[in-house]
């Protein structure tokens, strides 16, 4: 009986090709928009990490002076970074972690040997080699430098990116890239971050920006002049024409994380840090009342709202496009129906029952869904590679839908043809049929 209403749903399809070509263009606009806003969600919402998502902490400290007016209730109300004292003073401390990091980002002009490339600015990541094991970090070749060189030598890891673009991506690994910073030599060519966003940065965001160069902290960090990009936040004055002054000075612009064996370590991990608190304390420092956090990455993604604001506005938006073009649906079903009354009466006249043309109008208009999806999913496609294009290679992991996406969206398009069709369905099947007979 399936494939007789299958059949019988596919004959009314090809006769009002018209109509049902414009449901089809409705689902497949409203779908495909859709999904482009769920594509962009789900990515930024995911776990860019989750083997280890409960074992790294980004760290708060709460320097300020008693002067500073503001208070404390979350991890939210504080600066996402700490001073370079505090990090550095932090790399130092036996802190009950297995690993730990800290990292600033800079710009720099790559200078190509070969002239036909020409030169072009790129973004740097200064830190240390406990980096790329912390964030799961995948080589193509080469891989980390030494604890030799993360004493200040001049070597760097660059991306695969700029491997392709320079070196035709060979192995690079020994060769040296030029920059207006000097000459380095490469000892690693990164793959392509798998993820939406550089999370670890103190201020996370869609589009933001993979560094494509890294370099041992120590290396750039006493060089002047110096070189940084980012959000800085300074509480007290220092003498701004000192290098020296600077790296002591209250100001927070270094982003820091560590890396627990276990997330029962954490509260052993926060006594740490208010122990290290207290010292700074006698020492003048650390005036306020002890703030200090570890935040997770799941937690630190929520905290910087990567999911919210503008995302869930075009999500709302979205939702609301989609829901006028069911309401288009609903009309153009109406009007279709209407149309092969005749052919329902007839039916109807010959022992079809009710509930028998309501079925085969839901397997018409599931089938119309079914072909609205997948024309939907390509909208989709499309319109996430032009997302792409107008906000560059930072939204490069947004353009392609995930198999669990384009499962969702053909379910989205049917569950959404299913649902616009049931009233002009169940219209249709109401009608009696001796008024449309007397009128043939």
């Amino acid at each position: 009986m399936f494939g007789y209403y299958l059949r019988l749903a596919w004959q009314s399809i090809k006769r009002n090709y018209i109509i049902s070509s414009l449901m089809v263009l409705a689902l497949a606009v409203g779908v495909g928009s859709f999904m482009i806003t769920m594509t962009i969600y789900y990515y930024a919402s995911s776990d860019p990490i989750p083997q280890k998502s409960d074992r790294l902490y980004a760290i708060q400290l709460d320097a300020g002076d008693i002067e500073s007016d503001y208070e404390v209730e979350t991890s939210a109300d504080l600066w996402a970074s700490l001073t370079y004292l505090d990090a550095k003073n932090l790399m130092e401390e036996d802190l009950p972690v297995v690993n730990k990091t800290l990292h600033y980002r800079f710009g720099t002009l790559v200078l190509p040997e070969d002239k036909d490339i020409d030169y072009f600015g790129a973004e740097v990541r200064a830190t240390n080699r406990s980096f790329f094991s912390m964030f799961n970090v995948d080589f193509l070749y080469g891989g980390s430098w030494s604890e030799v060189d993360d004493e200040g030598k001049s070597v760097i890891v660059i991306t695969e990116e700029i491997n392709d673009k320079i070196f035709s991506g060979e192995d690079s690994v020994g060769r040296t890239l030029k920059t207006n910073d000097g000459d380095f030599k490469i000892v690693g060519v990164i793959k392509k971050w798998n993820i939406a966003m550089p999370y670890f940065e103190p201020y996370p965001h869609i589009g933001h920006e993979f560094a494509e160069i890294y370099t041992p902290i120590n290396t750039f960090v006493n060089r002047e002049p110096f070189s940084f990009n980012g959000s800085m936040n300074c509480w007290k004055p220092f003498d701004r024409g000192s290098h020296d002054a600077f790296l002591q000075a209250e100001c927070a612009w270094v982003g820091f994380w560590v890396e627990l064996a276990s997330k029962d370590d954490k509260t052993q991990l926060l006594e740490s840090l208010n122990n290290y608190t207290t010292n700074q304390k006698t020492l003048g420092r650390f005036q306020r009342p002890t703030n200090n956090f570890a935040t997770d990455v799941n937690a630190w993604l929520k905290q910087h709202e990567v999911a919210e604001g503008p995302v869930r506005l075009m999500q709302s938006m979205s939702f609301l496009f989609l829901l006028v073009c069911l309401i288009n649906t609903i009309g153009l079903l109406a009007a279709k129906f209407i149309g092969k009354s005749t052919d329902v009466s007839v039916r109807r006249a010959l022992g079809a029952s009710k509930s028998d043309i309501f079925k085969q109008n839901l397997i018409e208009v599931s089938l119309i869904g079914l072909v609205g999806g997948l024309f939907g999913l390509l909208f989709a496609v499309v319109g996430l590679r032009w997302v792409r294009e107008l906000f560059g290679d930072s939204l490069e992991r947004f353009s392609a839908l995930d198999p669990t996406l384009i499962i969702m969206g053909v379910v989205v398009a049917i569950a959404a043809s299913i649902l616009s069709g049931i009233y002009p369905s169940w219209r249709a099947a109401s009608e009696p049929p001796a008024a449309n007979l007397k009128t043939q």
